[in-house]
């Protein structure tokens, strides 16, 4: 067996692994080559260690070479399970509701749904308004299909709820809200008593996108679509297009 990448070969791969603003544009990420030969990702020489785990948590903080982690697990994703939490933090963190599916896929193939839910309550209730926008966000790719009222999207949804309901946070606000379900099937007895509260929110928020994607999801809304604003303003109208 060839022995584990180093730390420093890790990083040479992560380099080989660049994006460019085109390729973040259009959600790709281009396997380049470097010293004239194509990389090749082999899974069988990466192996868990504690110094290339380190690095790639690490890295998972940088805003370009993130991208690089992510490229790597995606084409190893048997790999990634002593970095799914934080994976899946990174995905969190993504304002771009498209482009965090990279980080969150390989979370999706190794993990159950019940941690994952674990996970994103723990990383929400431990981080700050990013993160908890980011339930909403992550939940999107994650989520199975098909299992909108087993109890753990039931504790997922009465989370939302409740987070967005005590939210002062426009980007938070504007993240949750297309997670959000207002009917008291998708929810927990307890969160129940909140489905009038939020409703009432959503109605009067100042952002006119909030008050859009009310629209949409209690079925009043004719019309175009509007985007989430991906640029983390704050601004009251800054979800429209």
């Amino acid at each position: 067996m060839p022995d584990p990448y180093t730390v420093e070969e890790l990083e040479a791969l992560a380099d080989c692994l660049t994006v460019s603003a085109e390729d973040l544009e259009a959600g790709r990420i281009v396997s380049r080559p470097m010293l004239g030969q194509e990389v090749k990702l082999d899974s069988a020489r990466l192996r868990v260690r504690g110094d290339v785990l380190d690095w790639c948590r690490r890295a998972l903080n940088d805003a370009v070479i993130k991208w690089a982690v992510a490229a790597i697990f995606l084409k190893l994703p048997d790999h990634s399970k002593p970095l799914a939490k934080d994976l899946l933090a990174a995905g969190m963190r993504e304002l771009n509701p498209s482009f965090n599916r990279q980080f969150l896929e390989p979370v999706k193939l190794r993990e159950s749904w019940p941690r994952i839910v674990e996970w994103m309550i723990e990383i929400a209730e431990s981080g700050g308004d990013l993160e908890i926008g980011g339930v909403s966000r992550a939940a999107y790719w994650l989520q199975p299909r098909g299992q909108a009222h087993d109890a753990s999207s039931k504790r997922l949804d009465s989370w939302m709820l409740a987070a967005f309901c005590r939210s002062d946070d426009l980007v938070a606000q504007r993240s949750l809200m297309p997670g959000l379900h207002f009917d008291a099937e998708s929810l927990n007895e307890e969160a129940i008593p909140l489905i009038d509260e939020a409703l009432e929110k959503a109605r009067n928020s100042p952002d006119e996108y909030i008050r859009h994607r009310l629209a949409v999801q209690l079925g009043t809304h004719t019309g175009p679509f509007m985007a989430l604003d991906t640029s983390g303003n704050d601004s009251a109208e800054s979800g429209q297009d």
